[in-house]
């Protein structure tokens, strides 16, 4: 029933934030739709799935405090991390003046988005916290 609880009181942490969120990725489209500046948008938009993606594995993470030790699994981070990270970023990275070198690029935003680099960005945000801890039985 512990457990159970536990679930419960994420699950509407999640919701609340996930609520939350898009109410405000709401106000800031009205904002730039007024004033012309998207990058507030921009920023909030590539953020916040990474944050989401953090949330999600935050219970987790609570959970198995005691059954890992500190560490950082390279080979998920660089393998799995950077690549999400680069999609999740895409559409700050479009503002940059290596915008028409980056690969990939045009793909993703014309594409891809906003699925994509939102999906991407939950990935990276679960990645970066499960790549912290490393089972003891990890190597």
């Amino acid at each position: 029933m512990t457990r159970f609880i536990y679930y419960a009181v994420w699950t509407v942490v999640i919701g609340f934030v996930l609520y939350q969120g898009s109410e405000y990725q709401s106000y800031l489209a009205k904002q730039a739709e007024t004033t012309y500046e998207i990058m507030p948008r921009a920023i909030f938009t590539t953020i916040f799935p990474i944050l989401v993606g953090m949330l999600l594995k935050l219970p987790d993470l609570w959970i198995q405090r005691l059954s890992t030790k500190w560490g950082v699994d390279w080979p998920k981070l660089i393998v799995v991390g950077i690549p999400s990270l680069y999609i999740s970023s895409e559409l700050l990275l479009s503002f940059t003046p290596l915008a028409p070198y980056l690969p990939f690029l045009f793909y993703i935003s014309t594409t891809g988005y906003p699925t994509l680099t939102m999906v991407s960005g939950i990935v990276f945000g679960y990645v970066v916290l499960d790549s912290i801890r490393v089972p003891n039985d990890r190597t």
